[in-house]
C-alpha cells in the first residue's frame, strides 16, 4: 500500500500497545525525529457518508440542525466515515496517551487508512 511506504524504513518502529491494537490503531515511532505517528485502519470507504440524522450531513448528527454554525465562517465536518474514524482515533489517543506514552511525547501525523485502497 502506497500510504505505508513512509513507514517502511529503519527510522520507524511499531510501538506495541495492546489497547490501540485492539482498536485497529498503529502507533509508530520515528526514532530519528523522536515523535510518534498514529494510523487507524479501517476496511470502510473513507468518503462514505454516514446518515446520523435525517437531512443532516454534518458531524453534529442529531445534536444540531444541518446549518453552518456561526464560528467565524468555519463549516462543520461532514459525517463521512473518515472524519468519524479520525475522531475515534483522537479519543483513543487522548484516553491512553499519558498513561502509556508518558507526558510530553511529540505527536506527528494522525491518519486513517484503508489498507485495501
Amino acid at each position: 500500500m502506497k500510504n505505508f511506504k513512509r513507514y517502511c524504513s529503519e527510522e520507524w518502529e511499531v510501538i506495541q500497545c495492546a489497547p490501540l491494537k485492539e482498536l485497529g490503531i498503529l502507533a509508530l515511532e520515528n526514532k530519528r525525529g523522536g515523535y510518534i505517528e498514529f494510523v487507524g485502519l479501517t476496511t470502510l470507504s473513507l468518503t462514505t457518508q454516514a446518515k446520523l440524522h435525517k437531512n443532516n450531513d454534518s458531524i453534529f448528527g442529531s445534536f444540531e440542525d444541518d446549518i453552518t454554525p456561526q464560528y467565524d465562517n468555519i463549516d462543520p465536518l461532514f459525517s463521512d466515515v473518515g472524519n468519524i474514524e479520525l475522531m475515534k482515533l483522537c479519543l483513543a489517543i487522548n484516553l491512553i496517551g499519558d498513561s502509556f506514552f508518558g507526558k510530553g511525547v511529540k505527536v506527528g501525523n494522525i491518519r486513517i487508512m484503508n489498507p485495501h485502497l
